[in-house]
């Protein structure tokens, strides 16, 4: 019973998706607007959403560049040390 509830609803949303779609391509504010003070707004909105995007992006490149040279230095100066107390324990 419940499957057959289910399965009519999600037709009905299909068959409304389908008879309403010419309806909600575009909003009818911005939709074959080339200027305006609301497509201005979005195209701001936009970059300002691109501009934070990419600045946190590069944020986490930078921290995970940062993990790999101290990674790296860690590493020389392990081996470093490694060799140190190998040379000075022999005689």
């Amino acid at each position: 019973m419940v499957g057959r509830l289910g399965f009519r609803t999600m037709l009905a949303t299909v068959a409304l998706c389908a008879l309403t779609a010419p309806t909600v391509v575009a909003c009818p504010v911005c939709f074959g607007a080339v200027e305006g003070p609301m497509t201005d707004g979005m195209n701001w909105a936009i970059f300002l959403l691109l501009g934070v995007l990419s600045t946190v992006a590069t944020g986490f490149v930078m921290f995970f560049v940062r993990l790999f040279k101290l990674a790296r230095v860690s590493a020389e100066s392990a081996t470093v040390v490694r060799e140190r107390t190998q040379h000075e324990g022999s005689y």
